[in-house]
């Protein structure tokens, strides 16, 4: 769970981490990891601890995203606190129910 903080705390493994093999520096060909979508992390929320992060709150996971692309594993790890961190994340997740 520490590692998800490495990106913030070491800079050569954040540097790592975003960088694309091939790229040349096009940033257009990857998506950010989508943590809180567009309305990011709830204000109620922001400093509300993420159990087994590490100590790691809302915002700091928020940050830590910014470094992952879509698809990761790191960010579909992340992604399963969004419940907890993202307005309106819980709806989003629950199906439409029919009114029959």
């Amino acid at each position: 769970a520490v590692v998800l903080a490495e990106p913030l705390c070491c800079p050569s493994g954040a540097a790592a981490a975003q960088q694309s093999p091939g790229a040349d520096g096009d940033e257009t060909s990857s998506k950010v990891c989508g943590f809180c979508g567009v309305g990011g992390v709830s204000p109620d929320a922001a400093g509300t601890e993420v159990p087994e992060s590490g100590g790691l709150s809302c915002s700091d996971l928020f940050g830590y995203v910014q470094t992952l692309e879509d698809g990761a594993e790191e960010c579909d790890a992340v992604v399963l606190a969004e419940p907890l961190c993202c307005p309106g994340a819980v709806a989003a997740q629950q199906p439409a129910q029919d009114n029959f």
